[in-house]
């Protein structure tokens, strides 16, 4: 049992949910390679709980061959340096690897936009080939977490339109 768990079991008004129904878990609080940035915290597989220490605005990564996502807050890091941390190789051609921001509305942190896909409009044969692959993917285990699938949808709809 992790310390944060003993203090809150001591809360009486708190009653730890069962362990087989929780998916999240806090990864670490760790110190990367931004100057000044401190030590921060890392969710994985995040709960609308854990937006109060997220903030409204978050940085995510999407592992599909793990199915976690990892969140932070968004002025912590930088998408490669959490990659490092948590074990990921960071590719920018893995289309397993979805990263991006999502923003805190109605309880819910919504996919609001990605570096990896803010060019896919404009993109040539070998970045088109992996553009498609990433849409090819079933990213429906993350809007859990983070609701991904309606900004992939609009990106296959213009696809096929074309």
């Amino acid at each position: 049992m992790s310390k944060a768990q003993e203090v809150l079991e001591k809360l009486s008004f708190y009653q730890m949910p069962d362990q087989s129904l929780v998916s999240e878990e806090w990864f670490a609080t760790t110190k990367l390679s931004i100057p000044n940035k401190g030590g921060f915290e890392i969710f994985v597989n995040p709960t609308v709980r854990d937006s109060k220490c997220l903030g409204k605005i978050i940085r995510f990564t999407a592992y599909n061959k793990t199915k976690k996502v990892y969140a932070w807050g968004y002025d912590k890091a930088h998408h490669v340096d959490v990659s490092k941390a948590v074990g990921i190789k960071h590719s920018y051609n893995d289309p397993d690897l979805l990263t991006g921001a999502a923003t805190l509305e109605g309880g819910k942190y919504k996919f609001s936009s990605s570096d990896a896909l803010k060019d896919f409009k404009k993109a040539v044969s070998s970045e088109y080939e992996f553009f498609m692959k990433l849409l090819s993917i079933d990213w429906s285990w993350a809007d859990r977490y983070v609701e991904i699938n309606p900004t992939i949808k609009k990106l296959k709809a213009y696809v096929d339109s074309r």
